[in-house]
């Protein structure tokens, strides 16, 4: 998916990696949950959190 990458989006591959080592025992999202919960957090505003 180049096109995430040219709107500032996160790797999914590093995400996995993230939540592997943060969050053990619990299931990851799914590639697609991921970019929409980048996207809503982008181009939103309301959604500015994060998971850590």
């Amino acid at each position: 998916m180049g096109w995430l990458r040219a709107i500032g989006a996160p790797d999914y591959k590093a995400y996995l990696i993230h939540h592997a080592r943060r969050h053990p025992g619990t299931a990851p999202m799914a590639e697609r949950e991921y970019v929409n919960m980048f996207i809503e957090r982008r181009f939103d505003g309301r959604n500015a959190g994060r998971c850590c």
